[in-house]
């Protein structure tokens, strides 16, 4: 991450969160080389970003609040427009758009990844919470479940962020790298994350959802959910099934009882699926 623009930005906090669960402390390092009046270095040992996110919430002061990857580039620049922009409309969270950075045995590629940015459905669909900057009073009650992987769905599920006024940008303001070996949401840890997200999902649609609009939405970012299951898994088939069903959800009212079972098949082919995985000795995926 590019911290050596931190003080050039006025206005803003930056609190520099280092988790350590497993690798030694880097605190006074990080102190020595990067605090100072609007940067704030803290540690925690948790081991997931979704309880590392908690912690800067605890402490942040400002009004607004983004949460971005420490292995990711961003344009600061860009955050500070959008969130102007944002108060100017009334807004309650803003988007803006990305580039995904593939590194592979080729190299890096980069690719812009374009949206219809004036679409809530089409943020279900891609709902990367590190180009969203939320006012801090709308997030500050609520908190991430400790997950290695989908914490930020589950977040922005639990915040219900649909019902709320968004302001979209077209300006790229995020570049997401993926195809590291040591993300963590390459190993089977967050598979397990994974299942958890996905029951959480089902568990809204069956328990809590009412309206129209909240299944809609729901469903769109629970069939991504699954969409991205079986691009990284060898059992492609009944993710795609399922997804499919759900995508067309808004048009076929499932009843109570296929949302269930659905929901116990799939969580049960993640379990065998994973348990595949550990017997090929496959601990990243």
């Amino acid at each position: 991450m590019n911290i050596e623009k931190f003080n050039r930005i006025k206005n803003c906090e930056f609190i520099l969160i280092n988790d350590s669960f497993r690798k030694p402390s880097s605190l006074s390092r990080l102190k020595k080389k990067y605090e100072s009046h609007n940067i704030h270095c803290v540690e925690v040992s948790k081991g997931n970003p979704g309880e590392t996110r908690n912690a800067g919430i605890e402490i942040a002061s400002g009004d607004w609040i983004s949460f971005i990857d420490s292995d990711d580039f961003v344009e600061f620049s860009g955050y500070v427009d959008l969130v102007e922009k944002a108060q100017l409309a009334g807004a309650d969270f803003a988007v803006g758009q990305y580039v995904r950075m593939l590194l592979a045995d080729s190299g890096l590629t980069k690719t812009f990844v374009p949206s219809n940015q004036d679409s809530i459905e089409q943020l279900a669909r891609d709902p990367g919470i590190w180009r969203m900057c939320f006012r801090r009073d709308l997030i500050s009650a609520n908190r991430f479940t400790p997950m290695r992987m989908a914490e930020d769905q589950v977040f922005l599920l639990n915040l219900e962020f649909w019902k709320h006024k968004a302001l979209f940008s077209r300006l790229p303001i995020y570049s997401y790298r993926t195809g590291v070996e040591t993300q963590l949401t390459q190993t089977l840890d967050a598979f397990d994350d994974i299942k958890l997200s996905i029951g959480i999902f089902f568990d809204y649609l069956f328990n809590v959802s009412q309206e129209r609009d909240d299944r809609k939405i729901v469903s769109i970012m629970l069939s991504s959910q699954l969409i991205s299951v079986f691009r990284r898994k060898p059992f492609k088939g009944p993710f795609l099934l399922a997804a499919n069903l759900l995508r067309v959800r808004n048009s076929i009212r499932f009843t109570r009882t296929t949302l269930f079972l659905m929901r116990i098949l799939i969580i049960e082919f993640l379990g065998r699926s994973r348990n595949f995985l550990v017997d090929k000795g496959n601990r990243n995926v």
